[in-house]
């Protein structure tokens, strides 16, 4: 739990604007983290418990915080975007200094505007995608490594078995389309190219290679 420990932490003291370094007097009594997840999914149950933990540990050590304590609100976003802009938006107008999540690419974008405009700083370990960047997105902090590098590491595969043509099969959603955009810039350099992409839907669970082929059959219909 170190990691979750150490980025909480970090937050508090970045984003406080010297709240940990006034007086005693001023100090609050809660430093308030909000978390957005959706509970209902593995990543969420998981970050659930870590946050849980990292509170645990932070709070167990009086002298840490000097004096303050550390509350997360997690908040069930129940996989709806609209209930996750609307949380954020009152974590930021309240005492919030932090926002753990959003937990998918697509609420990053959105809420990493509003993170710049109100300077609240925001941190996902599931929002991956490669156009998030931090030039952009000062106040938003992939705290897990792109997708980009991802990317470059099935560019260096794919160049190793020396393949000229590759087929790529992608999700549809804004995450895995910038994922295969990125895909395909590696591979240009490579004397390679994606000839094919075949775009998944969300709800399909594919058990064989099969199932993909009837899928795009159907699509084509």
């Amino acid at each position: 739990m170190f990691w979750v420990l150490a980025l909480l932490s970090s937050f508090i003291v970045l984003s406080g604007d010297g709240l940990l370094s006034e007086g005693a007097s001023s100090r609050p009594h809660d430093i308030n983290v909000g978390a957005i997840f959706s509970l209902s999914t593995l990543y969420g149950q998981v970050a659930d418990i870590a946050m849980k933990a990292a509170e645990e540990d932070v709070n167990s050590d009086p002298t840490f915080l000097n004096g303050s304590k550390l509350r997360i609100l997690m908040y069930d976003a129940k996989r709806n975007g609209f209930l996750s802009i609307m949380k954020a938006l009152q974590f930021m107008e309240t005492d919030s200094v932090a926002i753990i999540g959003p937990q998918t690419s697509i609420m990053a974008h959105v809420l990493s505007y509003l993170g710049n405009e109100l300077h609240v700083p925001m941190c996902s370990f599931t929002a991956l995608d490669p156009s998030l960047s931090p030039l952009q997105f000062p106040f938003f902090v992939q705290t897990a490594p792109s997708d980009l590098f991802l990317m470059r590491a099935v560019a260096e595969m794919i160049t190793y078995y020396g393949w000229s043509d590759v087929i790529a099969l992608y999700n549809d959603d804004d995450n895995s389309r910038n994922g295969v955009t990125s895909l395909g810039d590696e591979l240009e350099g490579r004397r390679c190219k994606i000839s094919y992409k075949a775009v998944l839907p969300l709800d399909v669970v594919i058990g064989s290679p099969r199932e993909i082929v009837n899928l795009q059959n159907r699509t084509k219909a």
